[in-house]
Protein backbone atom coordinates (compact mmCIF):
# COMPACT_ATOMS: atom_id res chain seq x y z
CA UNK A 1 0.00 0.00 0.00
CA UNK A 2 2.84 2.50 0.54
CA UNK A 3 4.25 1.73 -2.75
CA UNK A 4 0.86 2.73 -4.25
CA UNK A 5 0.84 5.90 -2.15
CA UNK A 6 4.55 6.69 -3.09
CA UNK A 7 3.44 5.90 -6.80
CA UNK A 8 0.71 8.47 -6.97
CA UNK A 9 2.29 11.09 -4.81
CA UNK A 10 5.75 11.00 -6.73
CA UNK A 11 3.85 10.26 -10.26
CA UNK A 12 0.91 12.42 -10.41
CA UNK A 13 1.67 14.96 -7.54
CA UNK A 14 -1.31 14.75 -5.56
CA UNK A 15 -2.35 12.63 -2.34
CA UNK A 16 -3.79 9.39 -2.47
CA UNK A 17 -7.26 10.26 -1.07
CA UNK A 18 -7.12 13.02 -3.82
CA UNK A 19 -7.36 10.58 -6.58
CA UNK A 20 -10.02 8.69 -4.86
CA UNK A 21 -11.91 11.81 -4.45
CA UNK A 22 -11.60 12.32 -8.23
CA UNK A 23 -12.59 8.64 -9.27
CA UNK A 24 -15.56 9.23 -6.97
CA UNK A 25 -16.69 12.69 -8.41
CA UNK A 26 -16.03 11.04 -12.23
CA UNK A 27 -18.58 8.39 -11.64
CA UNK A 28 -21.29 10.65 -9.91
CA UNK A 29 -20.94 13.03 -12.72
CA UNK A 30 -21.53 9.80 -15.03
CA UNK A 31 -24.26 9.01 -13.12
CA UNK A 32 -26.55 12.15 -12.87
CA UNK A 33 -25.84 12.86 -16.78
CA UNK A 34 -26.91 9.31 -17.30
CA UNK A 35 -30.36 10.16 -15.02
CA UNK A 36 -30.95 13.03 -17.08
CA UNK A 37 -30.33 11.57 -20.70
CA UNK A 38 -32.89 8.41 -19.31
CA UNK A 39 -35.52 11.27 -17.66
CA UNK A 40 -35.61 13.49 -20.77
CA UNK A 41 -36.22 10.38 -23.04
CA UNK A 42 -39.34 9.47 -20.46
CA UNK A 43 -40.94 12.55 -20.27
CA UNK A 44 -40.65 12.68 -24.24
CA UNK A 45 -42.04 9.18 -24.65
CA UNK A 46 -44.76 10.28 -21.97
CA UNK A 47 -45.56 12.89 -23.61
CA UNK A 48 -46.05 10.99 -27.13
CA UNK A 49 -48.11 8.44 -25.08
CA UNK A 50 -50.59 11.00 -23.43
CA UNK A 51 -50.22 14.03 -25.69
CA UNK A 52 -50.17 17.72 -24.24
CA UNK A 53 -53.20 18.56 -22.63
CA UNK A 54 -54.24 21.93 -23.01
CA UNK A 55 -54.76 24.17 -20.16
Amino acid sequence: MEALFNWVHGTLGMHFYTLLMLAAGLVMLITGLLHQYKQNKRDKDFEESYGKEDK
